[in-house]
């Protein structure tokens, strides 16, 4: 549980002040490059920490290269510890998403965020298996791009909130039409 807990913050938590950040002042864009920059940094930070510092030595190599395997066992035993684990990977790459493309321009299409997102999990499961830090499971790379492309869906929300807020008006109306 503390585990969980610590997931949380600090990058978690700097997400919904920079949504109302952004949504509040969208013309001082010093401000906002100013806070998506200590976000993001606080996010990559955070994630460096709970993957790579944040570990215990491990005796032997283990990898899991099963696909969906943690996910197998949880249903299967019902093990909370498996499912926790499965939501904080989940959890922790959600800001990454989120905040990428408001920092780094350049990555504004879903593809090129996936193909990062998997890439920087790659690495961090070869880390951990070459330094012995952790395990090399391919659960945990899905994972993590499965919170990466959460946070990109949550960025386009706020980003075309706009054109959603018309198309919910769009619809309502057309209900009210027919009745």
């Amino acid at each position: 549980a503390s585990a969980f807990i610590s997931t949380l913050f600090p990058s978690q938590l700097c997400c919904p002040l920079f949504e109302l950040h952004v949504a509040a002042n969208e013309s001082e864009s010093k401000k906002k490059r100013w806070l998506c920059d200590i976000c993001f940094s606080l996010d990559c930070a955070f994630i460096y920490v709970m993957t790579l510092l944040k570990r215990e030595m491990v005796v032997g190599v283990w990898s899991m290269w099963r696909p969906l395997h943690s996910y197998r066992i949880a249903w299967n035993t019902g093990d909370v510890e498996m499912y926790l684990q499965i939501v904080i990977n989940i959890l922790m790459f959600i800001p990454f998403g989120l905040l990428l493309p408001y920092c780094i321009t350049k990555f504004n299409k879903c593809w090129k965020i996936a193909l990062l997102s998997m890439g920087l999990s790659l690495l961090i499961e070869l880390l951990q298996g070459v330094l012995k830090i952790g395990f090399f499971e391919i659960d945990d790379i899905i994972n993590n791009v499965m919170g990466t492309l959460i946070g990109y869906g949550i960025y386009m929300l706020i980003k075309n909130r706009e054109v959603i807020k018309n198309i919910i008006k769009r619809i309502i109306e057309n209900v009210q039409v027919l009745k």
